[in-house]
Protein backbone atom coordinates (compact mmCIF):
# COMPACT_ATOMS: atom_id res chain seq x y z
CA UNK A 1 0.00 0.00 0.00
CA UNK A 2 0.80 3.19 -0.62
CA UNK A 3 2.72 5.08 2.39
CA UNK A 4 0.55 8.22 3.66
CA UNK A 5 1.97 9.06 7.02
CA UNK A 6 3.68 12.07 6.05
CA UNK A 7 3.69 14.97 3.39
CA UNK A 8 7.47 16.21 1.84
CA UNK A 9 7.50 19.22 0.09
CA UNK A 10 9.48 18.23 -2.83
CA UNK A 11 11.76 20.33 -5.13
CA UNK A 12 9.93 20.78 -8.29
CA UNK A 13 13.57 20.57 -10.13
CA UNK A 14 14.29 17.42 -8.06
CA UNK A 15 10.87 15.52 -9.52
CA UNK A 16 11.10 13.73 -13.12
CA UNK A 17 8.10 11.71 -15.28
CA UNK A 18 7.81 8.43 -15.63
CA UNK A 19 9.00 7.54 -19.25
CA UNK A 20 6.64 4.64 -18.87
CA UNK A 21 3.74 6.48 -17.96
CA UNK A 22 0.71 5.51 -20.04
CA UNK A 23 -0.63 9.58 -20.64
CA UNK A 24 1.72 10.98 -23.10
CA UNK A 25 -0.26 14.17 -24.10
CA UNK A 26 -1.06 16.77 -21.77
CA UNK A 27 -3.35 19.51 -22.87
CA UNK A 28 -1.86 23.31 -22.14
CA UNK A 29 -5.11 24.53 -21.56
CA UNK A 30 -6.04 21.90 -19.15
CA UNK A 31 -2.46 21.92 -17.21
CA UNK A 32 -3.02 25.83 -17.09
CA UNK A 33 -6.82 24.96 -15.36
CA UNK A 34 -4.53 23.08 -12.73
CA UNK A 35 -2.15 25.54 -12.15
CA UNK A 36 -4.39 28.37 -11.46
CA UNK A 37 -6.51 26.09 -9.08
CA UNK A 38 -2.91 25.09 -7.58
CA UNK A 39 -2.15 28.70 -7.38
CA UNK A 40 -5.78 29.97 -5.81
CA UNK A 41 -6.54 27.27 -3.44
CA UNK A 42 -2.97 24.99 -2.92
CA UNK A 43 -2.45 21.60 -3.95
CA UNK A 44 -5.19 19.46 -2.50
CA UNK A 45 -4.05 15.76 -3.46
CA UNK A 46 -0.44 15.59 -3.25
CA UNK A 47 1.38 13.67 -6.29
CA UNK A 48 2.88 9.58 -5.75
CA UNK A 49 6.50 9.55 -6.08
CA UNK A 50 9.31 7.13 -5.65
CA UNK A 51 12.98 7.38 -5.33
CA UNK A 52 14.69 7.85 -8.53
CA UNK A 53 16.20 4.50 -9.60
CA UNK A 54 19.04 6.09 -11.50
CA UNK A 55 19.91 9.76 -9.76
CA UNK A 56 20.35 10.27 -5.70
CA UNK A 57 18.12 12.98 -4.20
CA UNK A 58 15.86 12.82 -7.75
CA UNK A 59 12.59 11.40 -7.43
CA UNK A 60 10.02 9.39 -10.29
CA UNK A 61 6.21 10.15 -10.42
CA UNK A 62 3.98 7.82 -9.73
CA UNK A 63 0.63 9.21 -9.80
CA UNK A 64 -0.20 13.09 -10.18
CA UNK A 65 2.24 14.12 -13.68
CA UNK A 66 -0.30 16.48 -14.91
CA UNK A 67 -0.13 18.31 -10.87
CA UNK A 68 3.13 18.20 -11.39
CA UNK A 69 3.62 19.42 -15.06
CA UNK A 70 1.25 22.29 -13.45
CA UNK A 71 3.41 23.39 -10.55
CA UNK A 72 6.29 23.25 -13.26
CA UNK A 73 3.86 26.00 -15.73
CA UNK A 74 3.33 27.90 -12.92
CA UNK A 75 7.03 28.01 -11.67
CA UNK A 76 6.36 26.71 -7.84
CA UNK A 77 9.44 25.84 -6.17
CA UNK A 78 8.18 23.02 -4.30
CA UNK A 79 5.40 20.17 -4.87
CA UNK A 80 3.20 18.48 -2.05
CA UNK A 81 4.21 14.25 -2.22
CA UNK A 82 3.98 11.30 -0.71
CA UNK A 83 7.24 8.90 -1.01
CA UNK A 84 6.52 5.12 -1.27
CA UNK A 85 8.84 2.47 -1.52
CA UNK A 86 5.78 -0.06 -1.97
CA UNK A 87 5.71 0.19 -5.92
CA UNK A 88 8.89 -1.07 -7.00
CA UNK A 89 7.23 -3.86 -9.20
CA UNK A 90 6.28 -2.43 -12.45
CA UNK A 91 3.14 -4.21 -13.47
CA UNK A 92 1.51 -3.28 -9.98
CA UNK A 93 2.85 0.20 -10.74
CA UNK A 94 1.92 0.10 -14.31
CA UNK A 95 -1.70 -0.49 -12.99
CA UNK A 96 -2.21 2.16 -10.38
CA UNK A 97 -0.91 4.97 -13.14
CA UNK A 98 -3.45 3.51 -15.61
CA UNK A 99 -6.37 3.74 -12.77
CA UNK A 100 -5.12 7.18 -11.90
CA UNK A 101 -5.14 8.54 -15.56
CA UNK A 102 -8.88 6.97 -16.31
CA UNK A 103 -10.24 8.73 -13.41
CA UNK A 104 -9.12 12.14 -13.77
CA UNK A 105 -9.85 12.69 -17.37
CA UNK A 106 -10.32 10.55 -20.53
CA UNK A 107 -7.19 9.45 -21.43
CA UNK A 108 -6.73 9.12 -25.69
CA UNK A 109 -7.84 6.28 -27.31
CA UNK A 110 -4.33 5.00 -28.04
CA UNK A 111 -3.13 6.04 -24.24
CA UNK A 112 -5.49 3.76 -23.11
CA UNK A 113 -4.97 0.35 -25.74
CA UNK A 114 -0.91 0.68 -25.34
CA UNK A 115 -0.71 1.47 -21.48
CA UNK A 116 -2.93 -1.90 -21.05
CA UNK A 117 -1.05 -3.62 -24.00
CA UNK A 118 2.18 -2.84 -22.09
CA UNK A 119 0.58 -4.24 -19.01
CA UNK A 120 -0.35 -7.48 -20.57
CA UNK A 121 3.51 -7.77 -21.96
CA UNK A 122 4.57 -7.29 -17.85
CA UNK A 123 2.39 -10.51 -16.96
CA UNK A 124 -1.23 -9.35 -16.07
CA UNK A 125 -3.79 -11.38 -17.24
CA UNK A 126 -6.53 -9.68 -19.22
CA UNK A 127 -9.06 -10.95 -16.39
CA UNK A 128 -6.21 -9.09 -13.90
CA UNK A 129 -6.57 -6.20 -15.94
CA UNK A 130 -10.17 -6.46 -16.53
CA UNK A 131 -10.48 -6.47 -12.56
CA UNK A 132 -8.21 -3.62 -11.75
CA UNK A 133 -9.75 -1.45 -14.88
CA UNK A 134 -13.32 -1.72 -13.89
CA UNK A 135 -13.76 -2.79 -17.55
CA UNK A 136 -14.92 -5.92 -19.44
CA UNK A 137 -12.45 -8.92 -20.51
CA UNK A 138 -13.62 -8.56 -23.83
CA UNK A 139 -13.01 -4.22 -23.69
CA UNK A 140 -9.73 -5.73 -22.66
CA UNK A 141 -9.25 -7.77 -25.51
CA UNK A 142 -10.45 -5.35 -27.84
CA UNK A 143 -8.14 -2.72 -26.67
CA UNK A 144 -4.86 -4.99 -27.37
CA UNK A 145 -5.77 -6.14 -30.39
CA UNK A 146 -6.69 -2.56 -31.90
CA UNK A 147 -2.40 -1.90 -30.81
CA UNK A 148 -1.71 -4.31 -33.85
CA UNK A 149 -3.50 -1.64 -36.27
CA UNK A 150 -0.94 0.17 -38.85
CA UNK A 151 0.53 3.73 -37.90
CA UNK A 152 -1.61 5.19 -40.84
CA UNK A 153 -5.13 3.86 -38.94
CA UNK A 154 -3.30 5.42 -35.53
CA UNK A 155 -3.55 8.94 -37.35
CA UNK A 156 -6.64 8.97 -38.57
CA UNK A 157 -7.87 7.70 -34.77
CA UNK A 158 -5.65 10.52 -33.50
CA UNK A 159 -7.09 13.08 -35.81
CA UNK A 160 -10.58 12.05 -34.83
CA UNK A 161 -11.17 10.62 -38.67
CA UNK A 162 -12.48 7.81 -37.02
CA UNK A 163 -14.24 7.53 -33.63
CA UNK A 164 -12.74 5.05 -31.18
CA UNK A 165 -16.30 3.17 -30.90
CA UNK A 166 -16.13 2.71 -34.11
CA UNK A 167 -12.86 1.16 -33.89
CA UNK A 168 -13.71 -0.97 -30.98
CA UNK A 169 -16.63 -2.28 -32.98
CA UNK A 170 -14.55 -3.31 -36.12
CA UNK A 171 -12.11 -4.69 -34.04
CA UNK A 172 -14.65 -7.03 -31.97
CA UNK A 173 -16.90 -7.90 -34.75
CA UNK A 174 -15.10 -8.92 -37.91
CA UNK A 175 -11.94 -10.60 -38.81
CA UNK A 176 -8.79 -8.54 -38.30
CA UNK A 177 -7.54 -8.54 -42.08
CA UNK A 178 -10.01 -6.79 -43.07
CA UNK A 179 -10.56 -4.43 -40.33
CA UNK A 180 -8.45 -1.76 -42.22
CA UNK A 181 -9.90 -2.09 -45.33
CA UNK A 182 -13.48 -1.36 -43.47
CA UNK A 183 -12.24 1.21 -41.56
CA UNK A 184 -10.62 3.58 -44.66
CA UNK A 185 -14.22 3.18 -45.98
CA UNK A 186 -15.72 4.58 -42.34
CA UNK A 187 -12.52 7.36 -41.95
CA UNK A 188 -14.68 10.66 -41.94
CA UNK A 189 -18.01 8.82 -41.11
CA UNK A 190 -20.34 9.91 -38.25
CA UNK A 191 -20.80 6.98 -35.42
CA UNK A 192 -24.44 6.10 -37.12
CA UNK A 193 -23.19 6.01 -40.91
CA UNK A 194 -19.64 3.68 -39.82
CA UNK A 195 -22.31 1.36 -38.29
CA UNK A 196 -24.09 0.85 -41.59
CA UNK A 197 -20.91 0.37 -43.53
CA UNK A 198 -19.62 -2.60 -40.22
CA UNK A 199 -23.56 -4.15 -40.63
CA UNK A 200 -23.43 -3.62 -44.55
CA UNK A 201 -19.77 -5.65 -44.14
CA UNK A 202 -21.57 -8.28 -42.08
CA UNK A 203 -24.48 -9.16 -43.91
CA UNK A 204 -22.01 -9.50 -47.16
CA UNK A 205 -19.66 -11.50 -45.25
CA UNK A 206 -22.19 -13.88 -43.93
CA UNK A 207 -24.15 -14.10 -47.73
CA UNK A 208 -20.51 -15.17 -49.23
CA UNK A 209 -20.33 -17.82 -46.30
CA UNK A 210 -24.17 -19.06 -46.71
CA UNK A 211 -23.23 -19.25 -51.07
CA UNK A 212 -20.01 -21.56 -50.19
CA UNK A 213 -22.58 -23.66 -48.07
CA UNK A 214 -24.95 -23.91 -50.34
CA UNK A 215 -21.75 -24.49 -53.14
CA UNK A 216 -20.23 -27.10 -50.99
CA UNK A 217 -24.02 -28.82 -50.33
CA UNK A 218 -24.30 -28.56 -54.21
CA UNK A 219 -27.17 -27.18 -54.58
CA UNK A 220 -27.78 -25.47 -57.91
CA UNK A 221 -27.49 -21.68 -58.30
CA UNK A 222 -31.03 -21.68 -59.70
CA UNK A 223 -32.44 -22.97 -56.72
CA UNK A 224 -30.28 -20.99 -53.98
CA UNK A 225 -33.07 -18.63 -53.55
CA UNK A 226 -35.54 -20.83 -52.04
CA UNK A 227 -33.03 -22.46 -50.06
CA UNK A 228 -31.93 -18.97 -48.89
CA UNK A 229 -35.46 -17.87 -48.37
CA UNK A 230 -36.20 -20.68 -46.04
CA UNK A 231 -32.89 -20.07 -44.02
CA UNK A 232 -34.21 -16.12 -43.69
CA UNK A 233 -37.45 -17.31 -42.49
CA UNK A 234 -36.06 -20.17 -40.06
CA UNK A 235 -33.72 -17.67 -38.28
CA UNK A 236 -36.63 -14.78 -37.84
CA UNK A 237 -38.77 -17.78 -36.57
CA UNK A 238 -35.93 -19.52 -34.06
CA UNK A 239 -36.04 -17.40 -31.53
CA UNK A 240 -40.18 -17.61 -30.49
CA UNK A 241 -39.31 -21.52 -31.25
CA UNK A 242 -37.53 -21.21 -28.25
CA UNK A 243 -40.52 -19.98 -26.09
CA UNK A 244 -42.03 -23.63 -26.63
CA UNK A 245 -41.96 -26.27 -23.95
CA UNK A 246 -38.96 -28.83 -24.61
CA UNK A 247 -42.06 -31.46 -25.48
CA UNK A 248 -43.37 -28.95 -28.02
CA UNK A 249 -40.03 -28.28 -29.85
CA UNK A 250 -40.22 -32.28 -30.47
CA UNK A 251 -43.39 -32.03 -31.75
CA UNK A 252 -42.80 -28.98 -33.60
CA UNK A 253 -39.01 -30.83 -34.91
CA UNK A 254 -41.19 -33.82 -35.73
CA UNK A 255 -44.00 -32.08 -37.75
CA UNK A 256 -40.95 -29.83 -39.56
CA UNK A 257 -39.11 -33.30 -39.87
CA UNK A 258 -42.03 -34.67 -42.11
CA UNK A 259 -42.02 -31.52 -44.27
CA UNK A 260 -38.55 -31.23 -45.03
CA UNK A 261 -38.95 -35.40 -46.23
CA UNK A 262 -41.97 -34.55 -48.34
CA UNK A 263 -40.13 -32.03 -50.36
CA UNK A 264 -36.77 -33.56 -50.75
CA UNK A 265 -39.17 -37.03 -52.26
CA UNK A 266 -40.89 -34.39 -54.81
CA UNK A 267 -39.58 -32.58 -57.79
CA UNK A 268 -37.18 -30.18 -56.95
CA UNK A 269 -39.35 -27.24 -58.62
CA UNK A 270 -39.72 -23.53 -57.46
CA UNK A 271 -43.70 -24.42 -56.84
CA UNK A 272 -42.47 -27.95 -55.03
CA UNK A 273 -40.20 -25.34 -52.82
CA UNK A 274 -42.95 -22.68 -52.65
CA UNK A 275 -45.31 -24.88 -51.57
CA UNK A 276 -42.99 -26.52 -48.94
CA UNK A 277 -42.53 -22.80 -47.30
CA UNK A 278 -46.17 -22.17 -47.21
CA UNK A 279 -46.45 -25.48 -45.35
CA UNK A 280 -43.91 -24.92 -43.08
CA UNK A 281 -44.75 -21.46 -41.55
CA UNK A 282 -48.31 -22.44 -42.02
CA UNK A 283 -47.04 -24.78 -39.33
CA UNK A 284 -44.95 -22.27 -37.57
CA UNK A 285 -47.61 -19.91 -36.87
CA UNK A 286 -49.85 -22.85 -35.55
CA UNK A 287 -47.51 -24.09 -33.02
CA UNK A 288 -46.50 -20.71 -31.82
CA UNK A 289 -49.65 -19.03 -31.53
CA UNK A 290 -50.12 -20.33 -27.90
CA UNK A 291 -46.48 -19.87 -27.08
CA UNK A 292 -46.90 -15.74 -27.67
CA UNK A 293 -50.01 -15.59 -26.41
Amino acid sequence: MISTDQVYHLPTAQIEPDPSQPRKEFPADYLEEIGTSIVAEGLLQPITVRRHPNKDGFYMIIAGECRWRAHVLKKLPTVRSLITEDLEDDARRGRLQLIENMKRRNMKFREEAFGIERQAELGDSDEQLAESLGMTKSRVQVLRQATKLPESMWKLIDAGALATATVEAAVGKIPFADVEGVLLRCAGKNVNQAAVILYDYQLQQRQQGFDLVLQEAGVAEKKSGIVQALARQLMAVAADVEKLSAADRTDFARLVGNDVAQLVSASKTNRAGSAFLSTVFTRVNTVLEPAQG
